[in-house]
C-alpha cells in the first residue's frame, strides 16, 4: 500500500492520505481507503480514523468501531496497524483481511504572534494590547512568558489594569495546539508632571 502525507493548515494536525492504489476488488465487491484522519494530541486526543467505501459486502475491524463509512476510535496499541476483515454479500466468496498502518501524526505548532506594547498618561483610558495571529488561531494572554496565570483567553485586544508586562501565547482554533513561545507586549501607565503656576499681581 502506499501512502502519501499531507499537512493540512486548516486541520491543524497531519492527515495521512492512502492512495488509491489500496484497492480491493473482487466480483462485485469493491473496497477502498480514502483517508486516515491523526488525533488532536494537542488536545490529548490519541484516537484514529479511517474513512473507506465499501460496495457489496460488510466490513469488521480488530480495532475501534464501524461507524457508517469510518472506522472511529481506533487505538493504535504497539503495531499502528488495523485489520478490516471483508465479508461479500455473496456467501459463496471468500472473507478477505487487509492491513491498514496508521501513521505516526506530527501536530502542526504555530507560531508565536505578532504583539503591540502600548503607552498612556495616569487617568487617561487604558488602550489594548493587541496580538496578530494567522488564519483559524486565538491568542491567550498570560502574566508571564512561560507558566503563569491566564489573564484572558481566546481573545486578539486585552486590556490590563495596570504598567507592567503581559505575554500573548498562540493557540490553533480546530486542533488546540499552542504555541512553544510567547511575545512579551509592555502597558506603561505614565503619570503627568503638574507645571507650577505662579500668579503675580502687577500693580499699575
Amino acid at each position: 500500500m502506499k501512502l502519501l502525507c499531507r499537512r493540512s493548515p486548516l486541520l491543524g494536525f497531519l492527515l495521512m492520505i492512502v492512495s488509491v492504489t489500496h484497492t480491493f476488488s473482487q466480483g462485485k465487491v469493491s473496497f477502498k481507503v480514502t483517508e486516515i484522519i491523526c488525533p488532536k494530541v494537542c488536545e490529548g486526543e490519541s484516537r484514529y480514523r479511517i474513512v473507506f467505501s465499501l460496495i457489496d459486502a460488510e466490513i469488521s475491524t480488530n480495532k475501534g468501531r464501524i461507524q457508517n463509512d469510518t472506522i472511529v476510535d481506533i487505538d493504535p496499541s504497539f503495531d499502528y496497524k488495523v485489520v478490516v476483515t471483508i465479508r461479500p454479500n455473496d456467501t459463496t466468496e471468500l472473507a478477505r483481511q487487509e492491513v491498514i498502518p496508521l501513521p505516526i501524526c506530527d501536530p502542526i505548532l504555530p507560531d508565536a504572534p505578532l504583539a503591540i506594547s502600548q503607552s498612556t498618561c495616569e487617568g487617561q483610558p487604558i488602550p489594548p494590547l493587541i496580538a496578530f495571529p494567522k488564519d483559524n488561531e486565538t491568542v491567550d494572554w498570560y502574566d508571564k512568558p512561560t507558566g503563569g496565570t491566564l489573564l484572558a483567553k481566546g481573545i486578539l485586544q486585552y486590556i490590563p489594569t495596570n504598567s507592567g508586562m503581559y505575554y500573548a501565547e498562540t493557540r490553533r482554533l480546530d486542533s488546540g495546539c499552542k504555541s512553544l513561545g510567547r511575545t512579551p507586549a509592555r502597558l506603561d501607565i505614565q503619570r503627568t508632571m503638574c507645571i507650577p503656576i505662579t500668579v503675580k499681581k502687577v500693580r499699575q
